[in-house]
């Protein structure tokens, strides 16, 4: 799981920024205190975004406190913690989605470097696995609901399963799972736009080959946009007590800009590419 809700820290105002940091440098609080700091390597900002969540849903703020930094004692850090449950969980969706990770990616230094370092955790007894969806009944059958697609049916299990060992049942994590679906798609998709020239390149597959041209391209940005919109829709149907507004400039201005500047980007990577395509056959097939 990658950074594609990481916002935008120079847009961010003041107190968005304590807020955001506050919940980011908790989650890596919890996740060393429950796992060691070497589970700290599958924090992302969508955990960051799954706790902002989890804190809107409860029913009190959590609490605050200044500690040191797990990475560099130090330097201090302020962080927000909820209830045990929501520790737990919060951490245990942390270690999974390091398992991903190690599950899916590609075999190069750096998934050998964190499967010499990860080895420890396959035996741990109350963490989330990659087939997460074991957790609860109410959790498999919220993710039949959902079509067919691989990486969104496995972040959806682990976002779904944090809402179940955080506490909720029935409609909560029916959405849980929803959220985590569409957050896999969007997680899935960017990846494919960010890396396709590579993937080309390279020989892998890319969910996106072939792209025609820049129609096929603005159907993609439709795409994310719809998804980000999902997203949206998801969170204003779960009863949040508060931060409302953080998550709301999450998606509706962090994420957009971002979805948009990776689109420019492919434009400019595309128009490039079709430019040396023109050139190379009036070079070869000359009129």
């Amino acid at each position: 799981m990658i950074g594609r809700l990481k916002p935008i820290l120079n847009v961010l105002n003041n107190e968005d920024h304590v807020f955001y940091k506050a919940h980011y440098c908790g989650l890596c609080w919890v996740t060393k205190k429950a796992y060691g700091i070497r589970a700290t390597l599958g924090h992302s900002s969508e955990m960051v975004f799954v706790s902002i969540i989890l804190e809107g849903l409860a029913k009190e703020a959590y609490h605050s406190k200044r500690t040191g930094c797990c990475v560099f004692p130090p330097i201090r850090r302020n962080i927000v913690m909820g209830p045990p449950e929501h520790q737990h969980a919060l951490a245990s969706g942390v270690l999974a989605a390091l398992q991903l990770d190690l599950k899916d990616a590609r075999e190069d230094k750096e998934r050998r470097l964190k499967q010499f370092l990860c080895k420890k955790y396959a035996t741990i007894e109350f963490d989330i696995t990659p087939e997460s969806a074991q957790n609860a009944s109410f959790v498999r059958e919220a993710l039949r609901q959902l079509p067919k697609d691989h990486v969104g049916e496995l972040v959806a299990g682990v976002v779904g399963s944090v809402f179940a060992l955080a506490g909720y049942d029935g409609c909560i994590v029916e959405s849980g799972c929803q959220i985590g679906y569409a957050l896999g798609r969007l997680m899935n998709l960017s990846d494919a736009v960010e890396d396709y020239s590579k993937d080309l390149v390279a020989g892998r597959t890319n969910i996106l080959a072939p792209i025609e041209g820049i129609s096929d391209v603005c159907l993609v940005e439709d795409e994310l946009h719809d998804t980000l919109d999902e997203i949206n829709d998801l969170l204003n149907r779960l009863p949040l007590n508060r931060n409302i507004q953080v998550l709301n400039l999450l998606i509706n201005v962090h994420a957009r800009a971002r979805a948009n500047m990776l689109i420019k980007n492919f434009l400019k990577k595309l128009k490039t590419y079709e430019s040396l395509q023109t050139d190379l056959n009036k070079t070869l097939w000359p009129a």
